[in-house]
C-alpha cells in the first residue's frame, strides 16, 4: 500500500479515459451516400415505315386495259383516249413538251406542207437525226403502244400522259419500252431510223389533243433555233387558212 502511494506521487494524476475528455466529441456514423440510380433511356418508338408504292406491273396494265393493240394506237390517234388509260397514266401534267431527239433538227412541220400534194396534210412533225440518234419521252406518261403494225410508221410508239395527251414517235430503228411500262419526260424510248415509209433516217412525231392531231411546235421545250421560227409561221398559216388545219 505504501508502495503503489510513492508510486502515484512519483507519477502525477492518472490521464482520464477516452471516454472522459470533455474535448472528444462522439462522432455520429456517416450515413452511407444514396446510390445514385441510373435510368435507362428509353427510346421513342419508330415510326412505322410506309411501304414504297408499287409501280404497276407493265404486263398486268397492258393486259387490264387491252393496250398494246392497233386498235389502242388508233383509237389514241383518232379519238379521246379512254379515260381508265388516262387515269392509269402516271407522272407530272404536261404543259410543254421535251424535243424528243437528241441533236435533232427540224424537217417537215404541221399542216399542208408537201408541194407535190398540197392537199394532203402532215400531221406530225419531222425530226432529221442520224440514225442511232437517241429518241425521248417528250413528257411523263405512258406507253399504250410499241410495235410495227401501223402502216407506214415502222416501228412505232404511242404515249398517253395525264392531262390526256397522246404523243407518237415513228420510223424508229429500235423500239427501248414496253406497251404498259410508265416513262418519265426525258426518259430513252428509242433509237432514230428508217424504218416504214421512210426517205431518211427520222422521228415523224405527232401531238394528239382529245383525239385530233395537234401542231406541237409551239410547245417545245429546248429544241433547234430554227423551230421557233417555224412555229411562228405555222400559227400564221392557221390564222390565214384555218379551214385546212385540225
Amino acid at each position: 500500500m505504501i508502495a503503489a502511494t510513492i508510486l502515484g506521487l512519483v507519477l502525477g494524476p492518472r490521464a482520464p479515459a477516452a471516454a472522459d475528455r470533455d474535448d472528444d466529441v462522439a462522432l455520429a456514423p456517416v450515413p452511407e451516400a444514396p446510390t445514385a440510380t441510373v435510368e435507362t433511356p428509353v427510346e421513342p418508338e419508330a415510326a412505322p415505315v410506309e411501304e414504297a408504292a408499287t409501280a404497276p406491273d407493265p404486263d398486268a396494265l397492258a393486259t387490264e386495259l387491252h393496250l398494246g393493240t392497233r386498235l389502242t394506237a388508233l383509237g389514241v390517234m383518232r379519238l379521246p383516249p379512254n379515260p381508265e388509260i388516262v387515269a392509269a397514266a402516271q407522272g407530272e401534267t404536261p404543259t410543254h413538251l421535251l424535243w424528243p431527239v437528241d441533236g435533232g433538227h427540224f424537217g417537215r412541220g404541221f399542216g399542208y406542207t408537201r408541194a407535190r400534194r398540197p392537199d394532203l396534210a402532215h400531221l406530225g412533225v419531222d425530226m432529221n437525226a442520224p440514225a442511232g440518234t437517241q429518241v425521248r419521252a417528250a413528257a411523263d406518261g405512258l406507253v399504250v403502244y410499241a410495235g410495227d403494225g401501223i402502216d407506214g410508221f415502222g416501228n412505232f410508239i404511242v404515249i398517253v400522259h395525264p392531262n390526256g395527251w397522246g404523243t407518237s414517235y415513228a420510223h424508229n430503228s429500235e423500239i427501248q419500252v414496253r406497251v404498259g411500262q410508265q416513262v418519265h419526260r426525258g426518259e430513252p424510248i428509242a433509237l432514230v431510223g428508217q424504218t416504214g415509209l421512210a426517205h431518211g433516217p427520222h422521228v415523224h412525231f405527232e401531238l394528239y389533243v382529245r383525239g385530233a392531231p395537234s401542231d406541237p411546235t409551239p410547245l417545245f421545250d429546248e429544241a433547234p433555233p430554227n423551230v421557233e421560227r417555224m412555229a411562228q409561221h405555222a400559227a400564221l398559216v392557221a390564222r390565214l387558212h384555218p379551214h385546212r388545219h385540225h
